[in-house]
């Protein structure tokens, strides 16, 4: 089989050579990209789909074949991108696209070469884009945050610079100071679009967590280790064992039904009919396997282990009954070989290799450009052409059975350098400040699961658990939104004989002889005094009497008190 993957391997070089644009002393490819709807071909610097991810694939093949001509390529595009970005800055600054992407491939070029120039270019760009490199809006793998942590972890590893290393100082505290809790664990993300922090490798807390092991094993700090972990506790709450995968929490852009029973519960169990099943690097089984499969490594223990060896069975079954309909890294059969071939060595399970080999032969003689899901002249590294060559070169230097000292980094979850010195970022301590102020850091703090509570303080504890409950923006706004709709429908006859009851972004507390409303709008706590005619009218609102069932001599009081209440939804009427 070696000897087909090999002349496959130069084909697929040759075909990527024919389309690189070269003159005037530059050289590039021009990344497949969509604009207005029609595909176009525009320079891109991305390791995605351009020609970074591109020059990656090059220098794997002269790592591989050690023929110069492949070096000459990957060096000749490296300088012509430095060259270009100073007259056509990057558009984008994470790890898989722009600045991020280049200073990724300046680094591979480094490794390979051992030349001092790629390593500048590198540092360069690293403070040139410091601003946004920090300020990434999201903060996932592929285009956030996270993504930009392990690419300057590198880059300080190499170059010990003091800038950059204030950079990941900046990172890290994001992440930490971002951190939602959960009802178990920690996830990421304002969740605009999705019923609760997303699970998975490209966007969800399985490539965070995947970081912050990365960035945590390096350091030898346990504590980023820990968070990592609370990140896959998290994502357990949405596995389905049925499936061997996780949750797709996305909801479909035209909105969620308002008449869904049980909506105001935003329970798991009411989104399933939105949920994809997918088993791909960057949704589903494939990348959440990843990262348990690395927490295997550094843990061992043996959670992680039955998780990857299901998701291993999934593949396997996947495979066998063509399930994929692309061969490309991110969504298709690529991703799984890599998974399979990464499980195949730290498993050491050698019976893997068939299965690989299956996946292989069906690439061959194969038209390119049917290859990736656009069906198009894509050369791109994660969603093309040169992927299915990075796909060849990763099995055949890293099966199970080969030298493991030789086996390569793959792009799909790249891997930090070994560090012997120690280094820490305290995010326990920062996490505990963040929600409980004012309390002195515990000595013992070496929890598994992050305090829910502290001694003495309701306050900051009924502002946690509102925290923990908390699903993110479409949560909140789908449900504001069914509440207002319903308020509209309540005459006064009907508000005198409602049931009525807190609405899940409500507490009342009591601290210091006073009563607080306690009211979270979008993982923020807003506090308000709540006055003792307040207190009184909810607390027999709440022990189930209706308007009609309450003494008094003032009805039209008690209504416009509970219309206010639910239209500034404190109070929401109570549902079987």
């Amino acid at each position: 089989m070696k000897p087909i993957i090999e002349k496959e391997l130069y084909k697929i070089a040759d075909i990527l050579l024919s389309y690189r644009t070269t003159g005037e002393n530059l050289s590039y490819w021009e990344g497949l990209e969509m604009t207005d709807g029609k595909f176009g071909y525009p320079l891109i610097y991305s390791t995605w789909n351009g020609t970074s991810g591109i020059i990656i694939f090059f220098l794997a093949l002269y790592r591989y074949k050690k023929e110069r001509e492949f070096l000459h390529v990957a060096e000749d595009a490296a300088k012509s991108l430095v060259e270009l970005s100073q007259t056509h800055p990057p558009e984008y600054h994470n790890l898989y696209s722009g600045s991020g992407s280049m200073i990724y491939m300046l680094l591979d070029v480094y490794e390979t070469t051992q030349n001092d120039y790629y390593l500048d270019q590198a540092v360069n760009l690293a403070v040139l884009y410091d601003q946004p490199l920090r300020n990434t809006v999201e903060y996932d793998l592929l285009c956030g945050t996270a993504g930009v942590l392990l690419v300057l972890t590198k880059l300080y590893h190499y170059s010990q610079d003091a800038r950059i290393m204030e950079s990941i100082h900046f990172l890290i505290n994001k992440l930490v100071l971002n951190a939602r809790p959960s009802q178990q664990g920690f996830s990421w993300g304002e969740n605009t679009i999705s019923m609760d922090g997303l699970c998975g490798f490209s966007h969800g807390a399985s490539g965070i967590a995947y970081v912050l092991m990365q960035v945590g094993n390096y350091f030898h700090d346990e504590e980023l280790i820990w968070l990592a972990e609370q990140g896959l506790l998290y994502e357990m709450q949405y596995y389905v064992p049925e499936k061997a995968s996780w949750m797709d929490l996305r909801t479909p852009t035209s909105g969620i039904d308002p008449n869904t029973p049980n909506i105001m519960n935003w329970d798991k169990a009411l989104f399933t009919q939105y949920s994809n099943d997918y088993n791909t690097w960057a949704h589903g089984a494939v990348g959440c396997a990843i990262s348990r499969l690395y927490a295997y490594e550094i843990t061992g223990k043996e959670i992680y282990r039955s998780l990857v060896d299901a998701v291993i069975q999934r593949c396997i079954y996947d495979v066998d009954n063509h399930q994929k309909k692309n061969f490309i890294l991110f969504s298709g059969y690529g991703g799984i070989a890599d998974i399979l071939l990464y499980a195949g060595r730290v498993l050491q399970r050698q019976d893997l290799e068939t299965v690989i080999t299956t996946i292989a032969k069906r690439t061959i003689n194969r038209d390119h450009r049917q290859w990736g899901v656009n069906k198009k002249n894509d050369m791109g590294l994660l969603t093309g052409s040169s992927g299915i060559g990075y796909m060849y070169l990763q099995i055949l230097q890293n099966t199970a059975s080969s030298d493991y000292s030789k086996q390569q980094d793959s792009i799909l979850y790249p891997r930090l350098p070994e560090n012997s010195s120690q280094k820490t970022f305290h995010v326990k301590e920062l996490l505990f400040k963040r929600f409980f102020p004012g309390h002195p850091f515990p000595v013992e703090n070496a929890w598994d699961v992050f305090p829910s509570t502290i001694d003495g303080d309701n306050i900051s504890n009924d502002k946690f658990s509102l925290l923990r409950n908390s699903k993110g923006k479409l949560s909140f706004n789908t449900r504001i939104s069914i509440l207002e709709q319903r308020l509209k429908e309540y005459d006064d006859a009907r508000l005198c004989e409602l049931s009525l009851t807190l609405t899940p972004f409500v507490k009342i507390t009591y601290s210091a002889d006073n009563w607080y409303i306690l009211y979270c709008v979008n993982d923020r706590i807003h506090q308000f005094d709540m006055s003792p005619g307040m207190h009184l009218l909810i607390q027999e609102l709440l022990s189930g009497k209706s308007i009609n069932n309450i003494e008094s001599t003032d009805k039209q009081g008690l209504l416009i008190a509970v219309r206010m209440m639910l239209s500034r939804f404190i109070l929401m009427e109570k549902t079987a």
